[in-house]
């Protein structure tokens, strides 16, 4: 009988505690937003490479499907759907599509407010996949070409700290590691290491200034090299908002390119975003 008792007030206690957790399904605000210098990020945008004619299209949205708050901690869980594309740029208006990066995935995330500051995280379990596309030119050969088949199986976690300097200056740092656990072909480094920085200013509501930048380590073919991916932007309306990024982008390291994963690249950019 005491044992029963017990299990009782246990099982009170318990319908308490979750009575106490607000569940939203679909949220409008994200608990958790990437670093805007992240490449294997969702975007709905372009940008034009300066060094070269071509663009690179991006497509896609992350969205948290369900959302837990209880006092001053938040968990969401979540989808990823992106491309990024290489696109040649003609005249006559004609840009074929040369190469196409595909990734897709699921997202747990968590953030916790400390006092005017938040500390969030993300964990992803993704598959990214790339395929060359009819607007490829292929080099002149006698040798029969056959298609390489690039995709890898990945887990990421990565861990975001907002400091918030005064109240219209933000400074984030970032660290992530990547775990590569399947992979074709499979002369990638195992483990990938990013570390970031991005200070935005919010000084002329509702214009947004922001500076922005990842670097990553990378092992590509045996040899590992230090990529950095800078961007230096202003958004179109409030932080937390739907809005349009008009953004200078400077990139050097190995081409994140699936079919080009073997190269190396160096390029300034012009581009603009939605944010959704």
């Amino acid at each position: 009988m005491k044992s029963v008792f017990i299990l009782i007030i246990i099982l009170i206690c318990a319908n308490n505690s979750i009575s106490q957790i607000k569940t939203t399904f679909f949220p409008v605000e994200k608990i958790y937003s990437p670093l805007r210098a992240s490449i294997f990020e969702s975007r709905m945008g372009a940008i034009k490479n300066l060094n070269e004619d071509n663009l690179r299209l991006d497509i896609g949205a992350s969205a948290e499907i369900i959302k837990f708050e209880k006092d001053k901690l938040e968990f969401s869980a979540g989808v990823d759907f992106f491309t990024f594309s290489n696109i040649r740029t003609e005249t006559n208006f004609k840009f074929p599509v040369d190469a196409i990066d595909y990734l897709f995935g699921v997202n747990f995330n968590f953030r916790k407010k400390i006092g005017d500051d938040k500390l969030t995280a993300r964990l992803r379990l993704s598959h990214i996949s790339s395929h060359l596309q009819d607007g490829h030119i292929y080099e002149v050969t006698d040798t029969i070409f056959t298609p390489s088949v690039y995709s890898r199986e990945f887990t990421d976690i990565e861990l975001n700290y907002i400091r918030q300097l005064t109240t219209s200056l933000s400074l984030r740092t970032m660290g992530r590691l990547e775990f590569l656990f399947s992979t074709h072909p499979d002369n990638f480094g195992t483990f990938t290491p990013s570390f970031g920085v991005e200070m935005s200013f919010n000084t002329m509501q509702p214009i947004l200034f922001y500076v922005s930048n990842e670097v990553s380590i990378r092992t590509v073919l045996d040899e590992t090299n230090v990529n950095n991916n800078f961007e230096l932007g202003l958004k179109l309306g409030y932080p937390q908002s739907r809005g349009l990024v008009i953004y200078f982008n400077y990139y050097d390291g190995q081409d994140y390119k699936g079919q080009y994963f073997m190269n190396m690249i160096s390029y300034k950019a012009i581009g603009f975003k939605v944010d959704i």
